[in-house]
């Protein structure tokens, strides 16, 4: 099954890797060009994007998509890593109340920065922070913009608590919990974590490694990708579009800049946060990703090898 190009929304177990999530799903299926679109910590389970072969060529873009999360926070215990994994810093005693954490819960709302954690996938010249975390190096970081768009109380079981959160690409939500344990006055940590949706898609679309298998087993070739593969612009709801006629489609895919006419405008909102455009041809069949460039022209920006 060399020839696979989709989306897999797999269901991330306890303890395994990302990157391992992948390698298994790669051999298991014989696939040739594999990727994922969002990282999950090991400790971290739910809903985690594998790419295959044309669909690895967005999964930068992939990762544009809001997510959800199911989130528990122990209050009262900090770590090095500000999750369960690490290992203790600090007891403080909790002596907030239900309301105070209501308050501080409600105010995590909106565009704020955010400074990466130390324990992260993020790379220092080409080496992981993680690795220099456990090492004892810190490194200055960068603030990035994140925006929590909704937080919802689930249960105050002190000294836990559980909440559901939306947020934009680049979230940490162990910082998240961090956070709130510093406005607090008791500090905490992230003791559990489920990546409930990304973009359009739930906990309900995913397959667990032994459903894949199940169905790899029982199903045909064209009966297993039509049930467990999603197509290669599954993630990219949330971006403009254009149809283009058959002598478009072929300049298009050859690399060409298409002039944009009044058929192309139609589908077009210019909406400053998603500047990508996606193109289908005369088929309605996926061709890639372009930009409206100031010429007023579509420009290729990832084009897929194949439309068939």
């Amino acid at each position: 099954m060399s020839d696979l190009n989709g989306i897999l929304f797999f269901d991330k177990p306890k303890g395994l890797t990302s990157a391992s999530a992948v390698s298994r799903l790669k051999y298991f299926l014989k696939a040739s060009k594999v990727g994922h679109g969002g990282t999950l910590d090991p400790m971290a389970t739910g809903i985690l994007p594998i790419l295959f072969g044309e669909a690895t060529k967005f999964a930068g873009v992939a990762l544009e998509s809001d997510k959800s999360y199911f989130a528990e926070i122990f209050l009262g215990i900090i770590t090095d890593t500000g999750d369960a994994e690490g290992n203790l810093l600090k007891k403080v005693k909790v002596k907030c109340s239900n309301e105070d954490i209501r308050w501080v819960v409600e105010s995590l709302v909106g565009e704020q920065l955010q400074i990466p954690p130390m324990y992260s996938a993020l790379k220092y010249n080409g080496t992981p922070l993680y690795k220099l975390a456990r090492k004892g190096v810190e490194i200055a970081r960068k603030p990035r913009k994140i925006i929590i768009k909704k937080v919802l109380i689930k249960e105050i079981n002190l000294p836990k608590i559980s909440i559901e959160i939306v947020c934009s690409k680049g979230t940490y939500i162990r910082s998240v919990a961090e956070k709130i344990g510093n406005q607090l006055g008791c500090g905490a940590h992230l003791s559990k974590l489920d990546r409930i949706a990304i973009g359009n898609f739930s906990k309900g679309d995913t397959w667990t490694f032994n459903q894949i298998k199940k169905n790899f087993s029982e199903l045909s070739k064209t009966e297993f990708l039509n049930q467990i593969f999603r197509p290669v612009d599954a993630l990219l709801d949330n971006f403009d579009f254009v149809y283009l006629n058959n002598l478009e489609e072929e300049k298009f895919l050859n690399g060409q800049k298409i002039r944009l006419n009044k058929n192309h405008k139609k589908d077009i909102s210019y909406r400053e946060f998603y500047p990508k455009l996606k193109v289908y041809g005369y088929r309605k069949n996926f061709l890639g990703l372009g930009m409206i460039s100031g010429d007023s022209h579509i420009q290729p920006v990832r084009v897929l090898k194949s439309v068939d």
